[in-house]
């Protein structure tokens, strides 16, 4: 089916693929000791992860049409998260 391709092609380019590099992303960073031993490589990776998206959701949820100031806060609130989490969990 159709669908079922175009469903499955997204879920995997969206969801599976992202979250496989940033486990091995936050894997390398542990490994490496630039972040703390006890994180979870995988649940990093889905903390991590999930606020851009929910950030998406929500701008495809108010718009038709984005505004080009929505999609500069949205990579501005993206990197504001990134440093927060990296901030939490790296070693001092």
């Amino acid at each position: 089916n159709h669908n079922d391709k175009i469903r499955l092609f997204f879920q995997d380019e969206i969801l599976v693929k992202p979250l496989i590099f940033w486990k091995g992303f936050f894997s390398i960073l542990k490994e490496n000791g630039i972040i703390r031993e006890d994180c979870n490589p995988e649940l990093l990776a889905k903390e991590y992860y999930s606020f851009p998206i929910y950030l998406l959701l929500e701008i495809c949820a108010k718009y038709d049409d984005i505004p080009e100031s929505t999609l500069e806060n949205f990579f501005k609130e993206s990197e504001e998260h990134a440093n927060f989490l990296i901030d939490c969990v790296k070693v001092k």
